[in-house]
């Protein structure tokens, strides 16, 4: 983990002297927790722990959406990448509903940023990548 923090500053460094990017577009590496930062979550600038838990907020309502089998309030919580992208209304009656819902329960927020967070959920075994992205103010989901 050090070589690693070692090598992005040196890199970081690097390119900000050579002024191909800013410093701004180096990752910046920060533990998730306090277990010797095996768990590690990359973040391309500073985000606030309330713009992190609105993020998660988004990720657990549409969980609790598929659950009570409410189509509005799951569709108010896509991205309008996602509308553009499906046609029809989803069927939150399935048994695969029911596994993304506990997918996004327990989906693990491993990058942030002040507009868009990328998440990992893993159903049947399976790690599945999905982002939240900041529309008018609002988190929604995006990358499905």
């Amino acid at each position: 983990m050090k070589k690693l923090f070692v090598s992005v500053l040196l890199l970081s460094s690097f390119l900000a002297i050579s002024g191909c990017c800013c410093l701004t577009d180096i990752p910046i590496y920060v533990p998730v927790d306090d277990n010797g930062g095996e768990d590690v979550k990359i973040s391309y600038e500073q985000v606030s722990k309330a713009e992190m838990d609105a993020s998660n907020k988004s990720v657990t309502d549409a969980a609790g959406a598929i659950d009570a089998q409410d189509k509005q309030a799951f569709l108010s919580l896509m991205s309008a990448d996602v509308l553009g992208s499906v046609s029809g209304e989803p069927d939150l009656s399935t048994p695969e509903a029911a596994k993304i819902a506990e997918g996004f329960r327990n989906a693990k927020l491993v990058r942030t940023g002040s507009y868009m967070m990328d998440y990992e959920m893993t159903i049947d075994g399976v790690t599945y990548s999905f982002s939240t992205v900041k529309e008018d103010g609002k988190w929604k989901i995006t990358g499905l």
